[in-house]
Protein backbone atom coordinates (compact mmCIF):
# COMPACT_ATOMS: atom_id res chain seq x y z
CA UNK A 1 0.00 0.00 0.00
CA UNK A 2 1.09 3.56 -0.58
CA UNK A 3 2.13 5.92 2.19
CA UNK A 4 -0.97 8.13 2.19
CA UNK A 5 -3.32 5.15 2.33
CA UNK A 6 -1.38 3.50 5.14
CA UNK A 7 -1.19 6.69 7.18
CA UNK A 8 -4.88 7.43 6.78
CA UNK A 9 -5.95 3.88 7.71
CA UNK A 10 -3.70 4.00 10.77
CA UNK A 11 -5.27 7.32 11.68
CA UNK A 12 -8.80 5.93 11.33
CA UNK A 13 -8.46 2.46 12.85
CA UNK A 14 -5.25 2.28 14.87
CA UNK A 15 -4.91 5.59 16.68
CA UNK A 16 -8.45 6.34 18.01
CA UNK A 17 -9.78 4.18 20.80
CA UNK A 18 -13.07 2.34 20.56
CA UNK A 19 -14.53 4.71 23.12
CA UNK A 20 -13.66 7.68 20.85
CA UNK A 21 -15.35 6.12 17.83
CA UNK A 22 -18.31 5.08 19.99
CA UNK A 23 -18.71 8.65 21.26
CA UNK A 24 -18.67 9.95 17.69
CA UNK A 25 -21.30 7.37 16.76
CA UNK A 26 -23.48 8.65 19.58
CA UNK A 27 -23.04 12.28 18.56
CA UNK A 28 -23.78 11.64 14.90
CA UNK A 29 -26.69 9.41 15.82
CA UNK A 30 -28.30 12.28 17.72
CA UNK A 31 -27.50 14.67 14.86
CA UNK A 32 -29.04 12.31 12.29
CA UNK A 33 -32.18 11.90 14.40
CA UNK A 34 -32.46 15.68 14.74
CA UNK A 35 -32.15 16.16 10.97
CA UNK A 36 -34.64 13.40 10.18
CA UNK A 37 -37.08 14.86 12.70
CA UNK A 38 -37.03 18.14 10.77
CA UNK A 39 -37.96 16.49 7.46
CA UNK A 40 -41.64 15.40 7.86
CA UNK A 41 -43.10 18.81 8.82
CA UNK A 42 -41.11 20.46 6.05
CA UNK A 43 -42.62 18.13 3.48
CA UNK A 44 -46.12 18.96 4.66
CA UNK A 45 -45.79 22.71 5.10
CA UNK A 46 -43.35 23.86 2.43
CA UNK A 47 -43.29 23.62 -1.31
CA UNK A 48 -41.15 20.84 -2.81
CA UNK A 49 -37.55 21.51 -3.77
CA UNK A 50 -37.16 24.59 -1.61
CA UNK A 51 -33.86 25.68 -0.11
CA UNK A 52 -35.01 24.51 3.32
CA UNK A 53 -35.76 20.98 2.13
CA UNK A 54 -32.46 20.85 0.25
CA UNK A 55 -30.47 21.99 3.29
CA UNK A 56 -32.17 19.61 5.72
CA UNK A 57 -32.03 16.71 3.27
CA UNK A 58 -28.34 17.15 2.50
CA UNK A 59 -27.43 17.52 6.17
CA UNK A 60 -29.47 14.45 7.08
CA UNK A 61 -27.72 12.48 4.34
CA UNK A 62 -24.26 13.64 5.43
CA UNK A 63 -24.99 12.84 9.09
CA UNK A 64 -26.34 9.39 8.23
CA UNK A 65 -23.32 8.57 6.06
CA UNK A 66 -20.93 9.74 8.77
CA UNK A 67 -22.83 7.66 11.33
CA UNK A 68 -22.61 4.57 9.13
CA UNK A 69 -18.88 5.08 8.58
CA UNK A 70 -18.13 5.39 12.29
CA UNK A 71 -20.39 2.45 13.10
CA UNK A 72 -18.49 0.38 10.51
CA UNK A 73 -15.17 1.49 12.01
CA UNK A 74 -16.38 0.49 15.45
CA UNK A 75 -17.42 -2.96 14.19
CA UNK A 76 -14.07 -3.43 12.42
CA UNK A 77 -12.11 -2.40 15.49
CA UNK A 78 -14.14 -4.69 17.74
CA UNK A 79 -13.66 -7.64 15.37
CA UNK A 80 -9.92 -6.95 15.11
CA UNK A 81 -9.61 -6.74 18.87
CA UNK A 82 -11.45 -10.03 19.31
CA UNK A 83 -9.20 -11.83 16.84
CA UNK A 84 -5.92 -10.25 17.91
CA UNK A 85 -3.78 -12.25 20.28
CA UNK A 86 -2.26 -9.14 21.87
CA UNK A 87 -5.28 -6.87 21.77
CA UNK A 88 -4.18 -4.81 18.74
CA UNK A 89 -7.00 -3.59 16.54
CA UNK A 90 -5.18 -2.52 13.42
CA UNK A 91 -5.72 -3.23 9.74
CA UNK A 92 -2.57 -5.37 9.67
CA UNK A 93 -4.73 -8.28 10.89
CA UNK A 94 -6.15 -8.47 7.35
CA UNK A 95 -4.45 -10.97 4.97
CA UNK A 96 -1.93 -9.36 2.64
CA UNK A 97 -3.86 -10.31 -0.51
CA UNK A 98 -6.89 -8.30 0.65
CA UNK A 99 -5.05 -5.55 2.48
CA UNK A 100 -4.97 -2.98 -0.35
CA UNK A 101 -8.67 -3.31 -1.20
CA UNK A 102 -9.61 -3.25 2.49
CA UNK A 103 -7.58 -0.09 3.12
CA UNK A 104 -9.02 1.75 0.12
CA UNK A 105 -12.54 0.76 1.13
CA UNK A 106 -11.97 2.20 4.60
CA UNK A 107 -10.68 5.44 3.09
CA UNK A 108 -13.67 5.85 0.78
CA UNK A 109 -16.08 4.96 3.57
CA UNK A 110 -14.72 7.85 5.60
CA UNK A 111 -14.52 10.21 2.63
CA UNK A 112 -18.02 9.73 1.24
CA UNK A 113 -19.84 12.25 3.50
CA UNK A 114 -17.24 14.98 2.84
CA UNK A 115 -18.54 15.74 -0.65
CA UNK A 116 -22.11 16.02 0.65
CA UNK A 117 -20.93 18.51 3.28
CA UNK A 118 -19.14 20.57 0.61
CA UNK A 119 -22.34 20.66 -1.45
CA UNK A 120 -24.32 21.74 1.64
CA UNK A 121 -21.87 24.58 2.26
CA UNK A 122 -22.27 25.74 -1.35
CA UNK A 123 -26.07 25.79 -0.89
CA UNK A 124 -25.69 27.88 2.27
CA UNK A 125 -23.60 30.36 0.29
CA UNK A 126 -26.43 30.65 -2.25
CA UNK A 127 -28.89 31.33 0.60
CA UNK A 128 -26.51 33.93 2.05
CA UNK A 129 -26.17 35.63 -1.34
CA UNK A 130 -29.93 35.86 -1.82
CA UNK A 131 -30.23 37.38 1.64
CA UNK A 132 -27.53 39.88 0.74
CA UNK A 133 -29.55 40.98 -2.28
CA UNK A 134 -32.53 41.64 -0.01
CA UNK A 135 -30.44 43.76 2.34
CA UNK A 136 -30.20 46.78 -0.01
CA UNK A 137 -32.73 48.85 -1.90
CA UNK A 138 -31.50 48.59 -5.48
CA UNK A 139 -32.90 48.47 -8.99
CA UNK A 140 -31.14 45.33 -10.18
CA UNK A 141 -33.26 42.29 -10.91
CA UNK A 142 -33.07 40.01 -7.88
CA UNK A 143 -34.54 37.07 -9.75
CA UNK A 144 -31.85 37.28 -12.43
CA UNK A 145 -29.07 37.26 -9.84
CA UNK A 146 -30.69 34.44 -7.87
CA UNK A 147 -31.23 32.37 -11.02
CA UNK A 148 -27.58 32.74 -12.03
CA UNK A 149 -26.38 31.71 -8.58
CA UNK A 150 -28.66 28.68 -8.56
CA UNK A 151 -27.40 27.65 -12.00
CA UNK A 152 -23.84 28.06 -10.71
CA UNK A 153 -24.74 25.89 -7.71
CA UNK A 154 -26.12 23.14 -9.97
CA UNK A 155 -23.03 23.27 -12.19
CA UNK A 156 -20.80 23.16 -9.13
CA UNK A 157 -22.65 20.08 -7.83
CA UNK A 158 -22.38 18.36 -11.20
CA UNK A 159 -18.63 18.99 -11.36
CA UNK A 160 -18.17 18.07 -7.70
CA UNK A 161 -19.86 14.68 -7.87
CA UNK A 162 -18.40 13.89 -11.28
CA UNK A 163 -14.97 14.60 -9.82
CA UNK A 164 -15.85 12.35 -6.89
CA UNK A 165 -16.55 9.43 -9.22
CA UNK A 166 -13.34 10.02 -11.16
CA UNK A 167 -11.28 10.29 -7.97
CA UNK A 168 -12.79 7.11 -6.52
CA UNK A 169 -11.92 5.30 -9.73
CA UNK A 170 -8.36 6.59 -9.43
CA UNK A 171 -8.15 5.27 -5.88
CA UNK A 172 -8.86 1.71 -7.03
CA UNK A 173 -7.41 1.56 -10.54
CA UNK A 174 -4.71 4.22 -10.92
CA UNK A 175 -1.05 3.09 -10.91
CA UNK A 176 -0.19 6.00 -8.59
CA UNK A 177 -1.50 6.87 -5.14
CA UNK A 178 -5.10 7.89 -5.79
CA UNK A 179 -5.71 8.59 -2.10
CA UNK A 180 -3.27 11.49 -2.18
CA UNK A 181 -5.03 12.96 -5.22
CA UNK A 182 -8.44 12.47 -3.60
CA UNK A 183 -7.58 14.21 -0.37
CA UNK A 184 -5.54 16.92 -2.05
CA UNK A 185 -8.61 17.76 -4.15
CA UNK A 186 -10.87 17.66 -1.09
CA UNK A 187 -8.54 19.85 0.99
CA UNK A 188 -8.15 22.33 -1.88
CA UNK A 189 -11.90 22.68 -2.49
CA UNK A 190 -12.61 22.91 1.24
CA UNK A 191 -10.04 25.67 1.73
CA UNK A 192 -10.87 27.60 -1.44
CA UNK A 193 -14.62 27.91 -0.80
CA UNK A 194 -14.30 30.16 2.31
CA UNK A 195 -11.83 32.30 0.36
CA UNK A 196 -14.39 32.66 -2.44
CA UNK A 197 -17.01 33.56 0.16
CA UNK A 198 -14.83 36.37 1.52
CA UNK A 199 -13.98 37.63 -1.98
CA UNK A 200 -17.65 37.68 -3.02
CA UNK A 201 -18.57 39.48 0.21
CA UNK A 202 -15.97 42.19 -0.41
CA UNK A 203 -17.03 42.60 -4.06
CA UNK A 204 -20.74 42.82 -3.21
CA UNK A 205 -20.07 45.24 -0.36
CA UNK A 206 -18.37 47.65 -2.76
CA UNK A 207 -20.98 47.11 -5.47
CA UNK A 208 -23.96 47.79 -3.20
CA UNK A 209 -22.27 50.44 -1.05
CA UNK A 210 -24.27 53.25 -2.65
CA UNK A 211 -27.65 51.69 -1.95
CA UNK A 212 -29.42 52.23 1.38
CA UNK A 213 -30.29 49.23 3.55
CA UNK A 214 -33.91 48.16 3.85
CA UNK A 215 -35.91 46.58 6.63
CA UNK A 216 -36.30 47.29 10.30
CA UNK A 217 -34.11 46.10 13.15
CA UNK A 218 -35.77 42.68 13.10
CA UNK A 219 -34.91 42.17 9.43
CA UNK A 220 -31.32 43.27 10.04
CA UNK A 221 -30.98 40.81 12.92
CA UNK A 222 -32.36 38.06 10.70
CA UNK A 223 -29.81 38.78 7.97
CA UNK A 224 -27.04 38.95 10.56
CA UNK A 225 -28.06 35.51 11.82
CA UNK A 226 -27.80 34.03 8.33
CA UNK A 227 -24.37 35.63 7.96
CA UNK A 228 -23.23 34.18 11.30
CA UNK A 229 -24.27 30.68 10.25
CA UNK A 230 -22.39 31.06 6.95
CA UNK A 231 -19.36 32.37 8.87
CA UNK A 232 -19.44 29.40 11.25
CA UNK A 233 -19.54 27.04 8.28
CA UNK A 234 -16.62 28.85 6.66
CA UNK A 235 -14.49 28.58 9.78
CA UNK A 236 -15.41 24.92 10.23
CA UNK A 237 -14.60 24.08 6.61
CA UNK A 238 -11.26 25.89 6.85
CA UNK A 239 -10.30 23.91 9.95
CA UNK A 240 -11.41 20.67 8.29
CA UNK A 241 -9.36 21.35 5.17
CA UNK A 242 -6.26 22.11 7.25
CA UNK A 243 -6.82 18.96 9.35
CA UNK A 244 -7.22 16.78 6.24
CA UNK A 245 -4.01 18.15 4.75
CA UNK A 246 -2.08 17.61 7.99
CA UNK A 247 -3.43 14.08 8.48
CA UNK A 248 -2.60 12.88 4.95
CA UNK A 249 0.41 14.87 3.80
CA UNK A 250 2.29 15.63 7.04
CA UNK A 251 4.29 12.61 8.19
CA UNK A 252 4.08 13.36 11.93
CA UNK A 253 0.72 15.13 11.77
CA UNK A 254 -1.35 12.63 13.80
CA UNK A 255 1.41 11.88 16.33
CA UNK A 256 -0.49 13.45 19.22
CA UNK A 257 -3.36 10.98 18.64
CA UNK A 258 -1.25 8.23 20.16
CA UNK A 259 -1.88 9.81 23.55
CA UNK A 260 -5.28 8.35 24.60
CA UNK A 261 -6.41 11.41 26.55
CA UNK A 262 -5.31 14.08 24.09
CA UNK A 263 -6.24 11.99 21.07
CA UNK A 264 -9.84 11.56 22.15
CA UNK A 265 -10.25 15.25 22.93
CA UNK A 266 -8.64 16.27 19.64
CA UNK A 267 -10.70 13.94 17.43
CA UNK A 268 -14.04 14.66 19.10
CA UNK A 269 -13.25 18.38 19.26
CA UNK A 270 -12.38 18.42 15.55
CA UNK A 271 -15.71 16.90 14.53
CA UNK A 272 -17.61 19.12 16.94
CA UNK A 273 -15.98 22.26 15.53
CA UNK A 274 -16.03 21.41 11.85
CA UNK A 275 -19.28 19.48 11.37
CA UNK A 276 -21.55 18.90 14.35
CA UNK A 277 -21.85 22.52 15.58
CA UNK A 278 -22.30 23.97 12.05
CA UNK A 279 -24.90 21.28 11.33
CA UNK A 280 -26.82 22.16 14.49
CA UNK A 281 -26.76 25.87 13.60
CA UNK A 282 -28.10 25.16 10.10
CA UNK A 283 -30.80 22.79 11.40
CA UNK A 284 -32.11 25.32 13.92
CA UNK A 285 -35.80 25.98 13.33
CA UNK A 286 -35.33 29.74 13.56
CA UNK A 287 -32.64 29.71 10.89
CA UNK A 288 -34.75 27.51 8.62
CA UNK A 289 -37.66 29.94 8.92
CA UNK A 290 -35.36 32.76 7.82
CA UNK A 291 -34.25 30.71 4.83
CA UNK A 292 -37.89 30.05 3.96
CA UNK A 293 -38.69 33.76 4.06
CA UNK A 294 -35.62 34.69 2.05
CA UNK A 295 -36.52 32.23 -0.71
CA UNK A 296 -40.18 33.28 -0.82
CA UNK A 297 -41.81 35.89 -2.98
CA UNK A 298 -41.92 38.39 -0.13
CA UNK A 299 -38.69 37.81 1.71
CA UNK A 300 -37.65 39.75 4.75
CA UNK A 301 -36.30 43.13 3.75
CA UNK A 302 -37.46 42.79 0.16
CA UNK A 303 -38.29 45.88 -1.83
CA UNK A 304 -41.93 46.28 -2.71
CA UNK A 305 -42.88 46.85 -6.33
CA UNK A 306 -43.42 50.58 -6.92
CA UNK A 307 -46.95 51.60 -7.93
CA UNK A 308 -47.61 52.24 -11.57
CA UNK A 309 -48.27 55.83 -12.60
CA UNK A 310 -51.27 56.34 -14.84
CA UNK A 311 -50.22 57.56 -18.25
CA UNK A 312 -51.97 60.74 -19.41
CA UNK A 313 -52.36 61.42 -23.11
CA UNK A 314 -52.55 64.94 -24.53
CA UNK A 315 -56.08 64.30 -25.83
CA UNK A 316 -57.26 63.63 -22.26
CA UNK A 317 -55.93 66.93 -20.93
CA UNK A 318 -58.93 69.12 -19.96
CA UNK A 319 -56.92 72.27 -20.52
CA UNK A 320 -56.31 71.23 -24.14
CA UNK A 321 -60.03 70.80 -24.72
CA UNK A 322 -60.71 74.26 -23.28
CA UNK A 323 -58.01 75.72 -25.55
CA UNK A 324 -59.52 73.97 -28.54
CA UNK A 325 -62.97 75.42 -27.74
CA UNK A 326 -61.46 78.86 -27.81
Amino acid sequence: MTGATTQLVELLLCEPSQSTVGLLCLLYGCLTAHALYALPPLRRLLRPRTHVEQIVGSLALASALRLLSFASFLAIMAASAARASHGENCYRRVPSSEQAFYAKGVVLMFNLPDFVVVSSYALLLVVWFEGFLDARRHWWDRRWYAWNWRVAYLCFNALLFASQLVLYALVFFAPFDGVEVLYFFLAAVTLVMPVIHVAVYVALTFKFAGFPPVGDARAKNARARVSRVALAWGLGRSCWGAAVYAAVFVADGPRFLRDPSRGTVAVVGLFLLTEICPFVLALDSGFLRLVEKSAGDTGYGSVATPPRVAETRPDDDPRKSEWSND
